[in-house]
Formats: structure tokens, sequence, C-alpha cells
């Protein structure tokens, strides 16, 4: 399974080394954008308020990290590449191997807040609420990692099978140092993802990419 994620220019700087590795952060669920972000409805009464508070601190023993199924969402280079100045990863995923406590989900886009069920499973809700979205959300087709009391806050999912580059890469280093320093690393022997660079197609708003060379 092919997953994407989008990144800033100067996040992908600052870890290059462990993006290189395959190796991806998972935060918190308050620290999203999102200020609705894994929230839930009720009706608010005393016999459902131990339960409510369970499910709310279950919550807390997720970590996540967000991924796409396209990298040709023009949206979303823009919203979290740095104005098309960062990159895309392209991650080569297995469901089945993934590290101990994590598991891959697509969101669940809905037009309310998930409702809270005083009868249902108090870790499954949690990971429910942490899966939902509202419907504004989706144009992004967002594909979620779950790891459920890690002991880090970092994972290898898989393989690093490409990196592209924003079509305005070069604004944010215009002597090209970051694109090079990936260049020699991969040179090096030990990661192999190929190098594209992302291309707006004419008249409309999508990317497609084409592969750079590591021989140029």
């Amino acid at each position: 399974m092919k997953l994407y994620k989008y990144l800033s220019d100067e996040t992908f700087k600052e870890h290059l080394e462990s993006h290189l590795r395959g190796e991806v952060y998972l935060s918190i669920w308050r620290d999203f954008n999102d200020p609705m972000e894994g929230f839930f409805t009720y009706i608010s009464r005393r016999e459902n308020q131990g339960v409510i508070q369970e499910i709310i601190g279950e919550k807390y023993y997720y970590r996540v990290c967000c991924f796409c199924r396209s990298y040709k969402k023009f949206l979303l280079w823009s919203y979290y590449t740095n104005k098309h100045r960062g990159v895309c990863l392209e991650y080569d995923v297995d469901k089945t191997n993934l590290p101990p406590g994590c598991t891959i989900k697509p969101v669940n886009y809905t037009k309310t807040l998930p409702f809270f069920n005083p009868a249902g499973n108090i870790q499954d809700q949690a990971q429910t609420f942490l899966l939902t979205k509202l419907n504004v959300w989706k144009q992004e087709s967002e594909v979620r990692l779950l790891g459920h009391d890690l002991p880090q806050n970092t994972v290898r999912i898989g393989k690093l099978t490409g990196i592209i580059f924003g079509v305005n890469f070069v604004v944010s280093d215009p002597d090209d140092e970051l694109r090079q320093r990936v260049r020699r690393t991969i040179l090096n022997g030990c990661y192999p993802p190929k190098l594209y660079n992302a291309v707006i197609e004419s008249n409309i708003p999508t990317i497609s990419r084409q592969i750079i060379n590591r021989n140029d």
C-alpha cells in the first residue's frame, strides 16, 4: 500500500535522516490543527460521566500520524508544504507488518461529530473518535497510523520509496543544498528512494511528478 506524507521544507530538513530511514513521528491528537479534532458529543448525565472520562483518558494513550492516498492533492501541497516549498514522501507500507501497538485505518468523514455510546467499548470508541473528521476535510482522503501506548514517538512503518520535491522547492533552498544532501545520502548506498520534481499540470489544479536522474 502506498501512503503519502506532506511536509514543509523546514520539517523535512530538520529530521532528514529519520525520514530517509522510513521513520515517522506520531503526535497526540490535541496537537492537530483542527480545533474539533477527536471530540465527540454526548448527553450530560451523571451516570455517564465516569465512562466519558475513561474515553477521554484512553484517547491520550494514542499517538497519531496522518497520511494521504495521493501525492497529487494540490490543496495539500498548499496547506502543508509551505506554499509548495516542501516535499511529499512516498511510503510502501505493509499493514500486516506494522510495529506492535500500531494500526492503519482510513478516516471517516461525517456531517456531525460522532456520538458517545454509554454501552460501547471504551477503547473502540476512543479509536473511532480519533478516526472521524467533519466533511469539510474530506478532500484530504486521509489515512491514519494509530499507535497505542507506544514506548517512543517515532516508528518505522515501511520503506520510503519516493521523495517528491515541491514546485517551489528552489525558493526555500536556492543553492539546492538540501536536495544535494539527499542525493549524497542516497548515493552512499544507505537508502533507495526515487527522487522526483513536482509539476503543476497546465490549466488544472493538480500535481504530477517527473523523476530526477541521480546522475544529473
